[in-house]
């Protein structure tokens, strides 16, 4: 299993970005198509979540800084995904950057 960090710190209150990156990771049709039987499950309250399903898990936090927010999504990927790993983890860093900008 190959595991990836991908962070982010953005300017939007904790909250704020924790609704952003929920409506990312259960909406976005990549991740519906890397695996249809994708689960998510969100902590609104402790700005927590997961998103899992046969080939890959993310588990989504989110902290409060200082004027802003720290997001970080750990991902697990299937062996069959884990030679995609950086390629996986750029696409990620760039949606991240999107919704969050």
């Amino acid at each position: 299993m190959a595991k990836l960090l991908v962070e982010k710190t953005t300017r939007c209150s904790s909250k704020e970005a924790f609704l952003k990156v929920k409506t990312l990771l259960e909406t976005d049709d990549m991740l519906r198509r890397l695996d249809s039987n994708l689960i998510c499950q969100f902590d609104e309250v402790r700005l927590e979540g997961c998103a899992k399903g046969g080939q890959f898990r993310a588990d989504l936090r989110v902290e409060p800084q200082s004027g802003g927010a720290k997001v970080a999504i750990d991902v697990t990927l299937s062996f069959l995904l884990g030679p995609l790993k950086e390629k996986v983890r750029s696409v990620l860093q760039k949606k991240l950057d999107e919704c969050l900008d």
